[in-house]
This record gives C-alpha cells, sequence and structure tokens, in this order.
C-alpha cells in the first residue's frame, strides 16, 4: 500500500541526509521511521515519566497524611493525653553517648569488661 504522505516524507528525508556521510548507504524509508520512533520513544517516556512521578508523589503523600491522622491520636491516647505526652517528654534524658580510644599497656589473657556509670 503507497501512503502519498510517507512517500513525500521519505523523499525529503531523502533529500536532507543526501551529503551526509552518516546515513550513507541507509535507506530513506528507514531512517524516517527511526527517527519517528525515536521522536515518539523521547516524547512518551518524557511526558510519562513525569506523570509517573506525579501520581507516585500523591499517592505518597496520602499514605502520610493518613498514617498522620490515624496514628496521632491512638499515640495520645496511648499515653494519656497532649499534657501527659509533654510532662513525659519533659522527663526524658537523652543518652550519652561517646567515643573512647582504649589502649593496653600489655597484652591481656583475659577479656577486659567496661562498664558504664550507671552500669
Amino acid at each position: 500500500m503507497d501512503v502519498p504522505f510517507f512517500r513525500s516524507s521519505v523523499l525529503s528525508v531523502a533529500e536532507v541526509s543526501q551529503g551526509l556521510s552518516l546515513t550513507e548507504g541507509v535507506d530513506p524509508g528507514y531512517l524516517l521511521c527511526l527517527l519517528t520512533f525515536a521522536v515518539a520513544v523521547i516524547l512518551y517516556t518524557t511526558y510519562g515519566g513525569f506523570h509517573a512521578v506525579v501520581w507516585t508523589d500523591v499517592m505518597q503523600g496520602v499514605v502520610m497524611v493518613t498514617g498522620v491522622v490515624v496514628m496521632l491520636p491512638l499515640a495520645l491516647i496511648a499515653v494519656g493525653g497532649l499534657d501527659s505526652a509533654t510532662q513525659r517528654l519533659g522527663r526524658m534524658v537523652p543518652p550519652r553517648l561517646g567515643v573512647t580510644d582504649l589502649e593496653l599497656s600489655a597484652p591481656s589473657s583475659e577479656d577486659t569488661i567496661i562498664r558504664s556509670e550507671s552500669g
């Protein structure tokens, strides 16, 4: 089947690519189809990728909002209300974290136990 638009497009591609060494020996119809496919894939993945990212962000937002709406009241009920939670947080003491270097003057044949201040 001969499609006039395709035939004229192939002739146009043949004229444009005639002097290029890169397209030497390549069928202009094949080149037209290859370029059309490449443009279609680039446009589809660009738009489709953006569209997919937007939807995943929306769904993640819905999951996070639902989690806050469900878990916040349950957490406050578990600690006895907002005042009780605030008082408990005020009494908490963060753990002491630190780094130390241990150097032994002589090799030890026994296990060494290092205790913290509280233990």
